[in-house]
């Protein structure tokens, strides 16, 4: 089991490189939400499930009410690129954000 520091630190990591700002209060019910979450996976980790043939799709029933898709106006990716700030061949390159 993680002592409540290493808690801290870890949590306190995630959120700096998801860009978040954790107060201390906040972190005080952060790890507690970290360790409720902790004993879901503990419960989910114990499942047996040697058995159980891994499903390729998440529901038995086949998906067949999609609609069609139909080109109704066609832009040229040229013209979409010249809106972006900045481009990198024929992509719109974005700032990272999480590492």
């Amino acid at each position: 089991m993680i002592c409540i520091d290493a808690k801290k630190n870890l949590l306190k990591e995630i959120s700096h490189q998801a860009m978040f700002d954790v107060s201390d209060n906040d972190l005080i019910d952060l790890v507690k939400e970290y360790d409720s979450f902790m004993k879901c996976v503990a419960i989910l980790e114990s499942i047996e499930t040697s058995d159980i043939t891994p499903l390729i799709y998440p529901y038995e029933i086949e998906t067949n009410f999609l609609r069609e898709d139909c080109i109704v106006h066609e832009t040229h990716h040229r013209d979409i690129l010249k809106n972006a700030k900045m481009t990198q061949d024929c992509y719109i390159k974005v700032p990272k954000v999480v590492k």
